[in-house]
């Protein structure tokens, strides 16, 4: 079945939690910035999520989920390529990522290593990076090719 990314519906909210607290990831603030979310779906089952949190010029990948009997499908590479071209459609700068693990498979899609002392103020005061991961998380940047040379 060929999978793709749709924007996220109120009614996604509750299946969207719950597949956030099957992967171990926080559902901190997702109700807040849902309009800026994605999904996959098989049939009618959420099956794949991810999230842009808008931090001032600059946007924080968040969220991104995928049900472990989906893995290696492609589907996360999708949600990533789909939160990129909305950070294009809403002229974002850049998008940062914290992640513990992840490092690899964010660098195979355009994201490169950046000093946490170096990111914006607005990602620096978001709750993802003061307190829901860990200090030792990496953070990871990427800039749209159409935003690139802004900065």
């Amino acid at each position: 079945m060929a999978f793709r990314t749709e924007q996220a519906q109120a009614h996604d909210l509750a299946s969207a939690r719950e597949l956030l607290h099957r992967v171990s990831l926080p559902d901190h603030g997702v109700a807040e910035q849902f309009g800026h979310y994605l999904v996959v779906r098989d049939a009618s089952q959420l099956v794949g999520l991810c999230g842009v949190e808008v931090c001032g010029d600059d946007g924080l990948l968040r969220s991104v989920a995928v049900d472990p009997d989906y893995r290696s499908e492609g589907i996360g590479g999708l949600l990533v390529a789909g939160a990129q071209d909305l950070a294009r459609k809403l002229k974002l700068d850049s998008l940062y990522l914290l992640t513990t693990t992840a490092g690899p498979y964010f660098r195979r899609h355009g994201f490169e290593d950046w000093a946490r002392e170096k990111a914006p103020a607005a990602v620096r005061e978001s709750w993802e990076f003061q307190t829901g991961c860990p200090s030792t998380s990496a953070l990871m940047r990427w800039t749209a090719p159409a935003q690139a040379g802004r900065g």
